[in-house]
């Protein structure tokens, strides 16, 4: 089901839908989030406590559903779960060495607009709103101005300080008055502003359109085992139909760099904002079977 722009529910295009290939289980997490609640002592903290609630969750699942033990198990999330998806992956990850642990048969993850370091991610919206002719340059160094006191405020070690800055210039969450952004563009819609250019890339896929420069950044400067050949892998040019774009009725949906030895990719969807499903349902279906099915 999608929503409109009159917050009327439509169904979507059931061509697209991911549960006519696959069994899908959606987890409101943490805990407190959503349908889900607990005792207040029972919240999660930190990332470490996330992972093995999600995990002590899926076990419990397959106490009552064993006969999906067995299937090959992929976790995929959107936006702040690039934290929470890794933070899952791992904690199942780990368990597995034990031997006297109920082994979960986890074959990847896909991460779509994932927040994973606000350093690199959370910055560039003066350049990305001026490059798309919203603002112009005398507001594109206000923007500039705010980016340089998150900066700021996260090396003294004051996260929240960083995002009140944020939230004063862009996401509005805590403002009884418009953010700078809404002053300048009209626009409440940041997310989606332009339905832009947006990634998806894991290790498997795993995106982000907090700004595909930022995901660029964070992925450019992370430290593993593929990085080098991350570095030198080249941007492809990717269509739904074919892999490559072929004549004008194969529209390019988007580009990506592929690191086939180490099983990661990262993708960047055309025509698509923070929600690359619900803008994109073709490409984000393309992106979600060729994945699973590892093609």
């Amino acid at each position: 089901m999608g929503v409109d722009a009159n917050m009327t529910i439509y169904p979507r295009d059931p061509k697209f839908n991911w549960n006519q290939r696959y069994n899908l289980l959606f987890l409101d997490n943490p805990c407190g989030v959503g349908f889900s609640w607990s005792h207040q002592e029972c919240y999660a903290t930190d990332e470490e406590t996330v992972g093995s609630d999600l995990a002590d969750a899926l076990t419990q699942f397959y106490e009552l559903f064993p006969e999906l033990l067995e299937s090959e198990l992929f976790i995929t999330g959107e936006s702040y779960a690039g934290k929470y998806v890794p933070a899952f992956a791992y904690t199942l990850f780990t368990r597995n060495k034990d031997a006297s642990n109920q082994h979960i048969n986890l074959k990847g993850i896909s991460i779509g607009d994932g927040a994973m370091s606000p350093p690199d991610q959370f910055f560039g919206y003066g350049d990305l709103l001026f490059n798309a002719a919203m603002i112009d340059s005398r507001e594109r160094e206000v923007f500039n101005s705010y980016e340089s006191k998150m900066r700021e405020a996260l090396n003294d070690g004051d996260p929240v300080g960083a995002f009140d800055q944020f939230d004063e210039m862009l996401n509005g969450d805590f403002m009884e008055v418009p953010t700078y952004y809404k002053n300048v563009t009209g626009l409440d819609n940041y997310f989606n502003f332009m339905q832009g250019d947006c990634g998806s890339c894991v290790p498997e896929y795993y995106g982000d359109c907090l700004g595909p420069p930022g995901t660029s950044n964070f992925l450019d400067s992370l430290e593993w085992s593929g990085a080098s050949a991350y570095a030198s892998a080249a941007k492809e040019i990717w269509s739904i139909s074919s892999g490559s774009p072929q004549s004008l009725d194969d529209p390019i949906a988007g580009y990506r760099k592929v690191v086939e030895d180490y099983g990661f990719t990262y993708a960047v969807v055309r025509g698509a904002g923070h929600m690359v499903p619900g803008d994109q349902p073709e490409r984000a279906y393309d992106l979600i079977t060729s994945f699973v099915d590892g093609n």
